[in-house]
């Protein structure tokens, strides 16, 4: 059995996102902030169809983007892929659970990836109804999204940087 969890919150995260814009345009502003320095106040400026428009772009763009570089892994063959002791986990009775483990990786990533755009465009939002005079955390919101980028890769690193004992 496949696990549901993965793909479950990678497609709620894109559902929340596309949601969320859907439910923010009516309520916009003909002409809304769309870029934010640092401090989080507001620098540059679009209509509001343009705005909404990239970010339903940015969340398809990026889902397909993602479910496509996954899928494409078990197309290609052993020497096309990077791995550490590849000819261990690419063996036969290995590689689709190594595979599989790459296409969660995937998803995960996605599913974070969708968490910081929902709560940048939440913060973009209050901006643009007048509730908030610049973004609430910026800065926090990206060291979020950095530190969750590292743990993903730590246990990817951590998982194939060696042999299992005795194999």
């Amino acid at each position: 059995m496949k696990k549901l969890l993965p793909p479950s919150v990678f497609f709620a995260g894109a559902a929340a996102c596309l949601l969320q814009a859907w439910r923010s345009y009516p309520l916009l502003p003909d002409r809304v902030a769309s870029h934010f320095g640092l401090s989080g106040a507001p620098d540059g400026w679009m209509p509001k169809r343009a705005f909404v428009g990239f970010e339903v772009g940015v969340v398809l763009l990026l889902g397909a983007a993602l479910l496509a570089a996954s899928r494409s892994l078990s197309r290609r063959t052993n020497e096309r892929l990077n791995l550490p002791h590849k000819d261990y986990w690419l063996a036969p009775e290995r590689r689709e659970a190594t595979l599989a483990y790459f296409r969660e990786f995937f998803l995960w990533f996605g599913a974070g990836t969708y968490a910081v755009l929902f709560d940048l465009f939440r913060q973009t939002d209050r901006v643009n109804l007048g509730l908030a005079k610049g973004l609430a955390h910026p800065l926090a919101t990206i060291a979020a999204y950095v530190a969750f980028a590292l743990v993903l890769i730590v246990a990817m690193n951590v998982r194939f940087r060696r042999v299992p004992p005795g194999a």
